[in-house]
């Protein structure tokens, strides 16, 4: 998501999950780890997709794991932490 025009993201996923009960997730490969399985995939896509990236790309969102990501929706967790 840090590579996309979030003011237009938002707004399409506003519009989209218009309806109670939408949902939409996001997430970043900062340290991600689920399983030995899922790890390589996920290492293998990233590597893939380095001939791609923007270098004026947000490392920082992506570095601190999106907590700082402007979200303008409700948290899903109690904790307010997803």
């Amino acid at each position: 998501v840090h590579w996309f025009n979030l003011e237009t993201f938002y707004s399409q996923v506003k519009r989209l999950l218009r309806k109670p009960g939408g949902v939409i997730a996001v997430w970043t490969y900062a340290n991600l780890s689920v399983s030995p399985a899922v790890d390589a995939v996920c290492a293998e896509f990233l590597e893939s997709t380095i001939p791609y990236r923007q270098p004026k790309m947000d490392i920082d969102i992506v570095k601190d794991g999106y907590m700082k990501l402007p979200f303008p929706f409700e948290p899903v967790l109690e904790n307010g932490q997803g």
